[in-house]
C-alpha cells in the first residue's frame, strides 16, 4: 500500500486530497464531534425562592410523616392520672 509524505495511506493523504473534499471531511468530523458531546447540560443555579420552596416542601413532608407515625404507633402510658371530681363546698 503506497504511503504519502505525512505517513498516512494514500486514501487519506491530506497532500493528495482535493480542497473541497478536505472541507467536507472536516465538516463531517465537526458534526460527529457535536453529536457526541457528552458534556453536562448547563443548568442555572436555583434562586433563593426556589431553594425556600424546595426545602419547605422537604420539611413539610417530614412533618407529615411524623404526624402519621404519631397516629399509627401507640404511645406507652407509664403513669395514669386519676381525676377525682370533687364538688367544692360553696356549690353545695
Amino acid at each position: 500500500m503506497p504511503v504519502c509524505e505525512s505517513g498516512l495511506s494514500v486514501g487519506v493523504c491530506p497532500e493528495k486530497t482535493p480542497v473541497f473534499l478536505r472541507a467536507v471531511e472536516e465538516k463531517g468530523a465537526l458534526t460527529m464531534a457535536a453529536e457526541l458531546d457528552f458534556s453536562p447540560p448547563e443548568i442555572p443555579e436555583p434562586t433563593f425562592l426556589e431553594n425556600v420552596l424546595r426545602y419547605g416542601l422537604f420539611f413539610g413532608a417530614i412533618f407529615q410523616l411524623i404526624c402519621v407515625l404519631a397516629i399509627i404507633l401507640p404511645v406507652s402510658k407509664s403513669h395514669k392520672t386519676v381525676i377525682t371530681h370533687q364538688i367544692p363546698d360553696y356549690w353545695r
